[in-house]
């Protein structure tokens, strides 16, 4: 029992003795590091950073990176994080290289499939090869230099915006803000498409044969009416013949506006002859200016003379009601200012008409507030 106690009180004096040198080796370390040289990285077999530390380098697996264990217990911290891969720059045109499987080549038709041409540009790169970044702006160059020609210009500025789509699509990598690009120029793409589409239109050529053809040569085009316009005018009227009839009758209600294209008509009021109709000549005009104004309606409007054709005629009629929607439609702005010249002008000439044939039955025996002579 003594012999134990005794060696039991050896290893504690041993114990606190070798606690006591450690803290006293610790405390003096600073000190000596503070008037020790410095010495280059290449001279010493020890970094720094173990002598401070008091970890020694040890390696690990052949291959693997040096970590710094510590003496006591001999664990290594933990292997540093791997680096970020690198970011492409431009949205996603640098990346790395990966094995990818080439679908595209097992596609039917080989080279003539053009969805193998468009896989092989884009995975291939780089996507500005053929400078295609460059066509936007060129492109809205030239369009403010085209602003007199609607067509030319709207063609360039469909060429910039596929530029902007295939350079935004052929990238190896799309990113979230050429995906809205890509969005955004296809909307404005398919809108210059449908511009293009209805230039094309008007500009198609308009074929007018027959009755039309003359009616326009007669009064249409000498009044700065298109072809095109005259072919829609002419679309909503209807054809007819009348041999010694009337085509109007004084006090009945008109509703339909007329237009002379052969032969000649009479005008009567109350039995007596006024005027004389001609072809290019309208008639109803007054009556359809008159149903135009909302506080009247069409069936309200009579006839105030009576139109009697001279033999055989032929004439073109629009119904009041149909003439005015199309006149009134946003795309026919142009035919609705025409139109409404043309039946000014006709209904002048009628005024200044009547009135020379008024003057002309007129004598010096019966003229109004005159005397006659004895």
């Amino acid at each position: 029992m003594r012999m134990f106690l005794v060696v039991l009180s050896a290893l504690l004096g041993g114990c606190a003795a070798l606690s006591a040198l450690t803290e006293t080796v610790s405390a003096a370390q600073p000190e000596a590091q503070q008037h020790q040289p410095r010495t280059s990285l290449r001279d010493s077999s020890v970094s720094p950073l173990s002598k401070i530390s008091g970890f020694t380098p040890t390696p690990r697996v052949a291959g693997s990176q040096w970590s710094h264990a510590c003496p006591t217990c001999g664990h290594a911290p933990p292997p540093p994080p791997p680096p970020p891969p690198p970011r492409g720059g431009g949205g996603g045109g640098d990346v790395p290289k990966k094995a990818v499987e080439k679908w595209w080549l097992r596609l039917p038709g080989g080279w003539l499939n053009p969805l193998r041409w468009w896989m092989e540009m884009r995975m291939h790169g780089p996507y500005t090869r053929f400078y295609i970044n460059h066509i936007n702006p060129w492109a809205k160059i030239l369009s403010y230099m085209s602003k007199n020609n609607m067509m030319r210009l709207q063609y360039i500025a469909l060429v910039g915006q596929i530029s902007v789509l295939l350079d935004k699509s052929w990238r190896p990598k799309i990113s979230q803000e050429n995906w809205w690009s890509i969005r955004y120029y296809s909307i404005f793409a398919a809108i210059n498409i449908r511009a293009i589409l209805a230039i094309m239109r008007e500009q198609r050529p308009v074929y007018l044969s027959g009755n039309d053809l003359e009616l326009y040569e007669l009064l249409f085009r000498p009044n700065h009416f298109s072809a095109r316009q005259f072919q829609t005018l002419i679309s909503k009227a209807q054809w007819h013949e009348a041999y010694d009839s009337a085509l109007v009758t004084e006090g009945q209600h008109v509703d339909h506006l007329l237009l002379l294209a052969s032969g000649e008509c009479d005008v009567t009021i109350g039995g007596d002859q006024a005027n004389v109709i001609r072809p290019g000549d309208f008639i109803g005009e007054l009556e359809y200016m008159q149903a135009q104004d909302k506080s009247e309606g069409s069936q309200r409007i009579q006839a105030p003379v009576s139109v009697i054709a001279k033999g055989k005629v032929q004439y073109v009629s629009w119904s009041f009601e149909e003439l005015a929607a199309l006149l009134n439609s946003p795309s026919n702005k142009q035919i609705l200012v025409r139109m409404e010249a043309l039946l000014a002008k006709d209904i002048a000439t009628k005024l200044l008409e009547t009135d020379i044939r008024h003057a002309a039955r007129l004598t010096p025996d019966n003229l109004p507030g005159v005397p006659p002579v004895t």
